[in-house]
């Protein structure tokens, strides 16, 4: 059972988040010891993959991973491939916020970094959506597509933290 049978909700990237957290509260109750009255090694194993289901689905660069895995793409790990722009404005902001580490300039740059998560989040959805009616080599393009998108969205989302962080 993979992780969207687990908490009922429609395989895809585009998962509507109110339905899954309420899914999960309900699964959570469902199997956890307090609820349940048992202590076992199953019901623990079961309310721990319900955790992780949830944790992997709500967050956009998890969901992607694991759909990307469910179809037999790449892992992060064996592809790093980066769209150039995206690695040269990564260093392009972090450059500037060296340079100028002012509030202003941090609030411009997490704006940016903001859209360009926002940006790359729908290219996902486009391309998993795409990807269901696709066979052999147009699949595997979208799904290497799919894989550049990911690691983008990866380094947008580690830019962000570090200027939220900051901030």
């Amino acid at each position: 059972m993979d992780f969207f049978q687990l908490l009922a909700v429609p395989k895809g990237f585009g998962v509507d988040l109110t339905l899954l957290e309420a899914n999960f509260l309900a699964a959570s109750r469902r199997c956890h010891p307090d609820f349940v009255g048992a202590d076992s090694q199953e019901v623990l194993l079961q309310s721990a993959m319900v955790n992780k289901a949830y944790t992997t689905l709500k967050d956009p660069l998890g969901r992607g991973e694991y759909l990307l895995r469910l179809e037999g793409g790449s892992t992060g790990e064996s592809s790093r491939v980066v769209d150039p722009f995206v690695l040269e404005e990564i260093m392009e902001a972090r450059g500037e916020l060296d340079q100028n580490p002012t509030g202003g300039t941090r609030k411009n740059l997490l704006e940016m970094t903001a859209n360009r998560m926002k940006n790359h989040q729908e290219q996902l959805l486009n391309r998993f959506r795409k990807l269901e009616f696709l066979q052999g080599l147009a699949k595997a393009d979208t799904l290497a597509e799919i894989r550049q998108t990911l690691n983008g969205l990866r380094y947008y989302q580690n830019l962000f933290r570090d200027l939220f962080q900051g901030a």
